[in-house]
């Protein structure tokens, strides 16, 4: 079943960085656990409120796939490769990023799967999935051209609305270029097939590490947008969009509901834990 994706871009406010104005760094795992995972995926984690440890420090972690519960295939550990990753903007602790591993085969069908970490003396699973009958063989897709629209409150500068399809997870990707400062690639982690709502994508304007940077000079940025999917398969990158911005400004992304009804969730069972 394809899944329709309507997102819209918005263009609005920035600052510099500050840690906790949002709470302490959380994280999650990508994609979405409570979905069937399929077996060529890769797999990931995601910090939020600023760079949390498991992210920005996995890889001396010794990261692994872990085989829990099922019979047959439990304790059965994977390697995994770090293939991507990112360091967003932190500004106010709205700071987001991520690392992504690719298994070092092919996972099992119908069987669960944490990835664990080495955490001090203790093993730390911060991600379980379950994965489906079979490999994902369809790319995402674009359903249309990302286009300007007008936008939804009077602080964003510019909307922008995208429109893809995707079977499983899609990553949607910022990828932001202004001369004199390095290439901006950020991914839209939250936006998943069936989520709805919007999410906050803070560009460094400056190059300016320090907290007060209203008032400086704009910016121009050129933004294309791509993105990737669970199995790897990339989403071609399109528009090409320039967009003058003020120190204090950035993006928004809003997601709207799909087209179709996302895949059921996975039953659950237990106490909450894994």
């Amino acid at each position: 079943m394809r899944l329709g994706l309507a997102m819209m871009l918005l263009v609005c406010s920035s600052a510099a960085v500050a840690r906790a104005e949002h709470g302490d760094p959380g994280y999650r795992a990508w994609p979405d656990e409570s979905r069937p995972l399929p077996t060529n995926a890769r797999i990931g984690l995601l910090s939020f409120n600023g760079p949390h440890p498991f992210v920005i420090d996995v890889m001396t972690m010794r990261p692994r796939l872990v085989a829990t519960a099922t019979p047959g295939a439990a304790g059965a550990r994977i390697a995994v490769t770090q293939v991507a990753a990112f360091k967003g903007y932190d500004w106010g602790g709205y700071g987001d990023s991520g690392v992504l591993f690719a298994p070092a085969r092919r996972l099992e069908p119908r069987t669960e799967y944490s990835l664990c970490l080495d955490v001090d003396t203790r093993e730390v699973c911060p991600g379980t999935w379950t994965t489906a009958e079979t490999p994902d063989g369809r790319a995402p897709t674009w359903r249309g051209a990302p286009r300007t629209r007008k936008p939804s409150q009077e602080a964003y500068a510019r909307t922008y609305q995208l429109s893809a399809d995707e079977d499983h997870a899609l990553m949607l990707e910022v990828v932001a270029r202004s001369p004199g400062l390095p290439t901006q690639t950020v991914w839209l982690s939250e936006l998943e097939p069936g989520d709805a709502g919007c999410v906050s994508l803070i560009l460094d304007v400056d190059g300016d590490a320090s907290y007060d940077r209203i008032g400086g000079a704009a910016r121009t940025f050129t933004l294309r947008f791509a993105g990737f999917d669970a199995a790897g398969h990339r989403l071609r990158p399109r528009g090409r969009f320039k967009v003058r911005l003020q120190p204090e400004q950035n993006l928004e992304v809003c997601l709207a509901a799909p087209a179709v009804a996302p895949a059921p969730e996975l039953p659950f069972s237990g106490d909450g834990e894994r």
